[in-house]
């Protein structure tokens, strides 16, 4: 199902307001827009190299491995213990978050290539008069002794962005399509560099610290019964804890986290 056919495909399209709209924010901006919006909030949550622990301008092949899960951990970590989890526990109130994550991708550059070439062969080549005589696509020219090679590993991150909608509301097969819209509408509207590889949507709902996750690719594959417990926040004094689904017994300290303003 196409995102610009949802609404019209569903029987109840709800418009939430109000709802704080914000520009392009780095993750710890989300914490307070969640808090100062009273849980009413749409904004794109910017992940840069820096938070993977990456060089904006040479990435390795070994470093880009993963790297959809690294920034899977991240978002769970930032939009469930410290911010929606948080502020649902604090709250007593039933808080949700929707988020569609999109890559913004750049071509290896050719130092990055012959990095990669120099460690793994023709495991990321490809010889040009055999493969690809006019290099149609572009890829980084690699010289190797009389032999020329292109390029065939991953492109490079550039943005990794969550386009996240939060809501004071429990999110069901009822009023999910207005949520996906609206994030797709802020993705429209809003230029990012890069070439865009659109991972999926998230959806984090807690009640009173209880959370629980769903994910899926478009709104055709949106399944509640899929949804899975994440775990739980709790205050034990001063010490905001997270129990993890399965470890309830070995708390997450998420103090550093805490919400101070």
């Amino acid at each position: 199902m196409k995102t610009e056919n949802i609404a019209k495909d569903s029987q109840a399209v709800i418009e939430f307001a109000p709802k704080i709209t914000m520009k392009p924010i780095q993750p710890p901006a989300f914490q307070s827009g969640v808090f100062l919006s009273e849980g009413s909030l749409l904004a794109p949550v910017v992940f840069s190299p820096r938070s993977f622990c990456l060089d904006a301008d040479f990435q390795s092949l070994q470093e880009v491995c993963g790297l959809r899960q690294r920034a899977l951990q991240h978002w769970w970590s930032l939009a469930g213990p410290a911010c929606v989890g948080q502020y649902s526990l604090l709250s007593q109130r039933t808080v949700s978050v929707l988020a569609r994550c999109d890559f913004f991708l750049r071509s290896a550059t050719s130092d990055e290539a012959k990095f990669d070439f120099d460690n793994f062969g023709e495991q990321v080549a490809l010889k040009t008069k055999e493969d690809d005589p006019e290099n149609k696509d572009h890829r980084p020219v690699i010289p190797f002794f009389s032999t020329v090679f292109y390029y065939t590993g991953p492109p490079r991150l550039v943005t990794v962005v969550f386009w996240a909608r939060v809501i004071e509301t429990p999110v069901s097969a009822e009023n999910i399509a207005s949520l996906i819209c609206e994030v797709d509408e802020l993705a429209a509207k809003t230029k990012m560099a890069g070439q865009v590889a659109t991972e999926g949507y998230f959806l984090l709902q807690s009640v009173k610290g209880t959370m629980r996750v769903l994910s899926f690719v478009d709104a055709a594959e949106v399944d509640f019964a899929k949804e899975r417990f994440l775990g739980e926040m709790k205050m034990e004094r001063d010490r905001l804890l997270f129990l993890p689904e399965g470890e309830k017994n070995s708390p997450i300290d998420f103090t550093v986290n805490k919400w101070r303003g």
